[in-house]
């Protein structure tokens, strides 16, 4: 009787491989994407713009801004209610803002 073959690892080795490469591939352009707002409707002069705006009022220079075609998300940290209410008017009154969606937090 003749002996048994050990299977091959090669095939385990090149799947291990070619498995990791793709997921390198795949986070590195994950990443890239969460660096540079280039998702369809992104309006990055308008987000400039509003946050431009906020910035003149010293209270809410911590907000982010991101907009998607006319609409604006302010996302960040402001000390009160009233800085919340005051940040979302300041970007109603940008030109080109439709409507503002609100992610602030409110408080230390």
């Amino acid at each position: 009787m003749a002996p048994l073959s050990r299977p091959s690892l090669r095939p385990r080795r090149t799947l291990r491989w070619s498995a990791a490469l793709l997921l390198t591939l795949l986070l590195s352009g994950c990443a890239t994407a969460l660096l540079t707002d280039t998702t369809p409707g992104a309006n990055p002069d308008l987000s400039a713009r509003v946050e431009r705006q906020l910035h003149t009022h010293g209270t809410l220079k911590g907000i982010s801004v991101e907009s998607r075609g006319a609409v604006v998300t302010l996302y960040g940290r402001v000390a009160d209610q009233a800085s919340a209410s005051k940040a979302i008017a300041v970007a109603s009154g940008v030109t080109g803002v439709s409507r503002v969606v609100s992610h602030l937090r409110v408080g230390n």
